[in-house]
């Protein structure tokens, strides 16, 4: 996995260093050092083969670099744009490599890092993952993008097309339907 890097004092404001990133790779080396992690998380709950995931980042990345002068943060955050850019970057990757629709790959298998202390105390990985394949396409991605990816409910709308509020009530759907599904007595996690 990817290890994120301390920023350095130089380029302490965000849009200084987007300002930057235009002509400076140093400056863009130190967007990429705080954002990689994040985006390489998003990808890497949606692919299954590690070195593909890397790929994928990758690719976002210098595409990121390449775009950086259409970034417009009144769209956006940088961490919603980058997010997009890996989303499209691993839809291309889907498709190029196998015959699928973009409906099979939004149900795709996703490794499922922890969604709740509780899931993550009580059971394995594995069994996350299983359960996020069950959820409709729409109920996965949003805990993909809230709780693995990190991202606000702001920027989880904005990735998504939707309201805040909607993302709010679909992750509560959602988290409804993962316990479920992995077998969490939701009686038994408010009394303990």
């Amino acid at each position: 996995m990817y290890s994120q890097s301390t920023p350095t004092p130089d380029y302490p404001d965000e849009a200084d260093l987007v300002t930057r990133a235009v002509d400076d790779p140093d400056a863009f080396a130190v967007l990429y050092n705080r954002y990689v992690d994040q985006v390489y998380r998003y990808v890497r709950a949606r692919v299954s083969n590690e070195a593909d995931a890397q790929d994928i980042t990758a690719q976002a990345f210098m595409a990121a670099l390449s775009a950086i002068k259409r970034y417009d943060p009144n769209r956006a955050s940088l961490s919603t744009w980058l997010i997009g850019i890996a989303r499209h970057k691993m839809m291309d990757f889907f498709r190029r490599r196998t015959n699928v629709s973009l409906e099979q790959v939004a149900e795709a298998k996703q490794p499922g890092p922890s969604v709740h202390d509780l899931v993550r105390q009580r059971l394995d990985l594995d069994a996350v993952r299983q359960a996020l394949a069950q959820l409709p396409a729409e109920r996965a991605e949003v805990i993909q993008l809230r709780l693995i990816s990190g991202l606000s409910t702001a920027e989880t709308a904005k990735a998504m097309g939707r309201t805040p509020g909607s993302v709010k009530m679909l992750l509560l759907r959602a988290l409804r339907d993962l316990r479920g599904l992995l077998g969490v007595d939701l009686t038994e996690e408010k009394t303990s």
